[in-house]
């Protein structure tokens, strides 16, 4: 055979091998479906945030908001953890205020 035939027959087997199932049976895995609640994320609003706006005014993705929001949610769901380590308590009420929300995003901004 040259070698512009063996190439042809390569491809060949490799189209045709593409087209065998593969061994085994094929099996979905689960749906797994988590539902976290709302009221421990925080609730920031990124056009309250100066370091998120552009010249044009408001944000549209702000990165910053988001990390805080979250973090917000990891400190009041496990405090035995993260304590008041994520977002500062700055008026000592051991309350995650809104104004320490705003603050931490300009941080993490």
């Amino acid at each position: 055979m040259t070698g512009s035939c063996v190439g042809r027959w390569a491809l060949f087997a490799l189209v045709v091998a593409s087209w065998l199932p593969l061994p085994g049976t094929a099996t979905a895995a689960p749906v797994v479906e988590i539902q976290l609640p709302n009221a421990q994320f925080g609730n920031l609003n990124q056009n309250d945030v100066d370091a998120c706006k552009d010249a044009s005014g408001p944000s549209f993705s702000c990165g910053a908001v988001a990390v805080v929001n979250s973090f917000a949610f990891l400190q009041r769901r496990y405090p035995q953890v993260y304590d008041e380590r994520l977002i500062p308590d700055s008026n000592g009420n051991r309350l995650i205020d809104y104004d320490e929300l705003k603050g931490a995003a300009e941080e993490v901004a």
